[in-house]
């Protein structure tokens, strides 16, 4: 599901778009692994806690916990958020050279780095969210809330909105790298719970946290 989920997403919104539209999607993904890895492991963090909770029968302390949660990764999340509006050129520059297409990378970058940084809040309260359902052993609705969104909403939105109205390369950005990342944890969240030859299967909350950290 992945690869098709990538290339959709990747080549067949970004890749007519030019050299440089693709380069800076490519870019700011790495970039974003600055606020969403850390992101993640406070989400995670706080998830154990909301476990562990539930396994000694303190549902009351479940709510809390997951509101201290939130805060943490919303000000961790918002924070990098701010960098990425205040040095947007500073960031991209690490990843372009001194050239004409350098500098078109770093213009192009900029938009999508700015639009990275609005939706770091909706992600921070997503994941944490999303996190403390699959400590809790929800992790069927988590799937098939972001294989829906993927496949029925970012992907067609994507396609329309760049390929057939030629709206460009941030019109492209939420829907399209939403859908790659969407649907590549799904694929590994699928594969990690599966037994395979030389390994076991993983449980389900494992084989989430591998959907994420694999990414």
């Amino acid at each position: 599901i992945a690869p098709v989920g990538e290339a959709r997403s990747n080549y067949v919104v970004f890749a007519d778009l030019g050299t440089a539209s693709t380069a800076a999607f490519n870019a700011v993904i790495a970039i974003n692994s600055l606020s969403l890895m850390p992101g993640f492991g406070l989400a995670s963090a706080g998830a154990i806690l909301a476990a562990q909770s539930i396994g000694r029968g303190a549902r009351d302390q479940v709510w809390p916990q997951l509101r201290i949660t939130l805060v943490c990764t919303l000000g961790w999340m918002g924070a990098i958020g701010l960098v990425y509006l205040v040095v947007p050129a500073q960031l991209l520059g690490l990843f372009a050279q001194e050239s004409e297409a350098g500098a078109a990378m770093v213009a192009v970058g900029t938009g999508m780095l700015a639009l990275s940084a609005a939706w770091q809040l909706f992600d921070a309260v997503a994941m944490t969210f999303a996190e403390t359902l699959r400590s809790a052993g929800d992790t069927r609705w988590t799937m098939a809330a972001r294989l829906v969104l993927a496949w029925a909403l970012f992907f067609p939105a994507s396609y329309l909105v760049v390929v057939i109205g030629g709206a460009g390369p941030l019109a492209a950005m939420g829907p399209g790298m939403r859908l790659a990342r969407l649907v590549r944890r799904a694929d590994i969240f699928a594969a990690r719970m599966s037994p395979r030859r030389g390994r076991l299967a993983m449980s389900a909350t494992a084989a989430a946290k591998a959907a994420y950290l694999n990414e």
